[in-house]
């Protein structure tokens, strides 16, 4: 069966978007000018002429767009003066992205994405705009119209899993350009803004110096802004089931859907940061070629699951990747021990060394040695935690799935990877490594977003026979 599909008209504003800003502030002056003397003059009218026929090539683009769906592939047919087609096979098809701005729903249309492994890291392979009704079909055409199951997320889970991923960095990049936009609207700029900070910091009544309740400040707005904006964006979060297939709905102003094979998927990560540890929750998440509106975009599938659930949800969803065989674990004894706390109480030393240093030296800085001082302490002693906890809980399974559970930066996780998904296995000995008969793992996804794991000190004869029995090796 061979179904072709027109691009709604909307997808004229993708073909001009490019050019467009540069000539409507003089269309506007126009506008005005027309007004105020009721003339026009000939440069402008030059300008009207050039986003007429910019407004033309945009419309030609659109009635030559084309995407024909058949048995075996998709064709994607674009260009009016350049003409370009693209066949893809369907089982390259990773996934599928349609999404609904408020303003897409106003016309009836969708933003659509279709993704494969290829293509540019980052952006997605084809992005166009279809009709509602035309989005939906072509993507119960691709993916079939099987639902086993639907899952419904509450509002609190989404927020705990909003508030133990957001940053204030993020954040920043978030919020910087819109509050820009908005201070500009007022007549506010950036400076006053942070002068104001400054001044608020200034009356707070604390020990703490102005400077770090104005840092203070300055992150916990970044913090606030990156929190609203996660929850707003996976807010009526949802995940439909099929027997081949899942499905991820999320959404307020800005509805997502996205579809995508189970064969698809690249790897899992189980994740628990921090905060999440301190709130007994962890988050699943899928690394998927395209997923998301960018390729190879890690998106959480579960939020925010508690810690006593999480085996039951992550067999719910992802069964066929349960891991079978030997568990090797690093060598449990004192020497291996101190070699995972070594770094750390390393770090610990110098640190206390350098600010007690500080604190004699610059007495009149005593208040803000002490703030900064303590904060680093914390940090390194959960990093401390951590080095622990991937003493006595990390572990490597390698057969027809490969798993690992350790820890990646201040995060514990559980990595879940079909075979033949692995891109490279590094497996490393230091000096000391020969000393105590270990090494080092790292496993490395093949795929653009290639997620990575690695489990240290184990033992190498154990990690060198399983890796030989796993991947058919002859020699590393």
């Amino acid at each position: 069966m061979i179904k072709e599909y027109r691009a709604h008209p909307l997808m004229i504003l993708r073909f001009i978007k490019p050019i467009l800003f540069i000539l409507v502030f003089p269309i506007i002056r126009a506008v005005i000018q027309y007004i105020k003397f009721g003339i026009i003059t000939g440069f402008v009218t030059w300008e009207i002429f050039i986003f007429g026929l910019i407004v033309f090539y945009g419309i030609m683009n659109c009635r030559a767009f084309r995407v024909i769906f058949d048995d075996k592939s998709i064709t994607v047919k674009k260009g009016f003066i350049l003409k370009q087609c693209a066949v893809i096979e369907l089982s390259k098809i990773s996934s599928v992205n349609s999404s609904q701005s408020p303003f897409d729903a106003l016309f009836g249309s969708m933003s659509y994405s279709i993704n494969t492994e290829a293509g540019s890291r980052n952006k997605s392979d084809f992005e166009f705009k279809l009709r509602k009704k035309d989005a939906r079909e072509l993507t119960k055409s691709l993916f079939g119209d099987e639902e086993v199951d639907r899952v419904h997320f509450s509002a609190v889970k989404v927020a705990i899993t909003a508030a133990a991923t957001s940053s204030a960095f993020s954040g920043m990049l978030i919020g910087v350009p819109i509050i820009n936009q908005a201070g500009k609207l007022l007549g506010i700029g950036l400076e006053e803004m942070f002068e104001e900070i400054t001044h608020i910091s200034q009356r707070m009544q604390t020990t703490v110096p102005p400077i770090v309740n104005t840092v203070t400040l300055i992150i916990l707005a970044g913090y606030i802004i990156s929190f609203v904006y996660s929850f707003i964006k996976y807010i009526n979060f949802r995940i439909v089931l099929g027997d081949e297939k899942l499905e991820v709905r999320s959404g307020f102003f800005v509805k997502s859907r996205t579809s995508f094979k189970k064969k698809a998927i690249r790897n899992v990560l189980i994740v628990q940061n921090p905060l999440m540890r301190l709130l007994k929750r962890y988050s699943i998440k899928v690394s998927v070629g395209g997923f998301g509106e960018a390729k190879s975009e890690s998106q959480i599938v579960v939020p925010a699951v508690r810690n006593d659930h999480i085996n039951e949800e992550f067999l719910r969803y992802f069964a066929f990747l349960e891991p079978e065989g030997e568990r090797i674990y690093p060598k449990r004894n004192r020497e291996n021990k101190m070699r995972f706390l070594g770094w750390p109480l390393l770090y610990i030393g110098v640190a206390l060394a350098v600010f007690i240093t500080l604190g004699v030296v610059f007495k009149d800085f005593t208040a803000l040695i002490i703030f900064v001082g303590a904060i680093v302490l914390c940090v390194l002693l959960y990093y401390t935690y951590i080095c622990l906890y991937e003493y006595k809980y990390s572990n490597i399974i390698l057969g027809k799935n490969v798993y690992i559970k350790g820890v990646k930066g201040f995060r514990n996780c559980r990595f879940y990877s079909p075979r033949q998904n692995i891109g490279q296995i590094k497996l490393t000995r230091l000096l000391p490594d020969k000393f105590f008969g270990t090494c080092r793992l790292k496993i490395i996804i093949s795929s653009e977003g290639a997620d990575n794991i690695k489990i240290r000190h184990i033992d190498y004869e154990k990690a060198l026979k399983n890796l030989n029995d796993c991947f058919n090796l002859n020699k590393i």
